[in-house]
């Protein structure tokens, strides 16, 4: 049941008028969050929770226990996994939609965010209609939540969005709120997918995009004296304010060396500590117009079977991939699809490499070409 007349005060969030517990109250959240009504509470006992969440038109808080002491255990042991989904086309693990109510802001607060599988979208262009899977850990849709205290790991948003993908709306996860007051942040990104925009995916439309809020996160790779994410891991590029983050990895600039017989665990800034992967040297990878980065590829074959290579390969601004001329290294996808996306990005080139067109063959095969 819903407690009434009790208050309660997310720091500079809203003031709720209700507490719903789960599972003391509603034994799945997303049963207590269809109860809730707006400016409610649904106060998330530790656990791990097989559910992918659909928050629809409502302006709610939904936390862990995080919201009563900001231990960080509750986040660890509150977990929404969404790989059990019962209908796999909207397998984002939490899912903000508009219903009559467009430009809500709910809050998310201190829980583990993982297993999401994306949500399913139609398109309508000229040549007929197309679908694209995004949103890994988050799908929203006109609304603008606020993300506090989450970590937000190992989800997979297929063509956009690993982390999250928004359209049309201006999520914060970390920074000043609108309308007031100030979200510190403190949501960790880590190993989510998607072939474009592994961390984010945000879509506009026409003109000018706000800047999203990022402060005091912390991500897969960044820099902190370089002052943003790469368009590796955040569409479109230069859209996010970033300050007191920090990365798990540094990022790497200049030239970066990659072979065969490297290791993704070196450090890839000599022919002697190569690389192995050229994936790993783009999600590794910073560049500007100023300062432009090259990835030397040594020659072989990169490919799934042989190196572990995951395609497409996302371009990245200002990078070059760079091969020799005398012995070109080989890229290939083994059937798996293209071998770039994101070919529009600014600066980029691809030079002396030696792309395959994806056919079947047996690896002892393709060893001797």
């Amino acid at each position: 049941m819903r407690a009434s007349h009790f208050l309660f005060t997310l720091c500079a969030g809203p003031v709720c008028a209700a507490v719903l517990q789960v599972p003391a109250d509603y034994p799945a959240i997303q049963q207590a969050v269809d109860a809730s009504a707006g400016g409610d509470t649904v106060l998330v006992a530790e656990g791990h929770y097989y559910e992918n969440i659909q928050i629809v038109g409502k302006e709610i808080v939904l936390g862990s226990h995080f919201l009563l002491d900001g231990q960080q255990q509750h986040v660890e042991q509150t977990i929404i996994d969404g790989g059990q989904p019962v209908d796999p086309d909207k397998a984002s693990v939490v899912a903000f939609l508009p219903g009559t109510s467009p430009g809500l802001a709910p809050w998310l607060v201190g829980f583990t965010i993982t297993n999401g599988g994306g949500w399913k979208v139609m398109l309508t262009t000229e040549e007929g209609i197309s679908e694209k899977v995004v949103g890994g850990a988050f799908y929203i849709e006109e609304t603008n939540p606020v993300f506090k205290g989450n970590i937000i790991h190992n989800n997979k948003g297929g063509d956009e969005g690993g982390g999250s993908y928004a359209i049309f709306s201006v999520p914060n996860f970390g920074g000043p709120v609108e309308g007031g007051g100030y979200n510190e942040g403190g949501n960790q990104f880590s190993g989510n997918y998607a072939k474009l925009g592994k961390t984010i995916y945000v879509e506009w439309g026409e003109g000018e995009a706000p800047a999203i809020q990022m402060q005091n996160c912390v991500f897969d790779v960044y820099s902190p004296e370089l002052g943003d994410l790469t368009g590796y891991w955040a569409l479109p590029a230069g859209g996010f304010l970033t300050a007191g983050s920090m990365g798990l990895l540094p990022c790497l600039t200049g030239e970066i060396f990659v072979s065969p017989e490297g290791s993704d665990e070196y450090d890839g800034d000599s022919p002697d500590s190569p690389l192995r992967t050229v994936d790993t040297a783009l999600s590794r990878v910073w560049g500007d117009a100023d300062r432009p980065a090259d990835i030397h590829l040594a020659s072989g074959i990169y490919s799934p079977y042989y190196t572990g290579e995951r395609f497409p390969l996302q371009l990245v601004d200002h990078v070059r991939l760079l091969g020799r001329e005398e012995r070109s290294p080989i890229l290939d996808s083994e059937g798996a699809g293209g071998l770039f996306c994101n070919e529009e990005a600014e600066g980029s080139e691809v030079l002396s490499i030696r792309r395959l067109v994806p056919i079947e063959m047996e690896p002892e095969d393709a060893a001797n070409r």
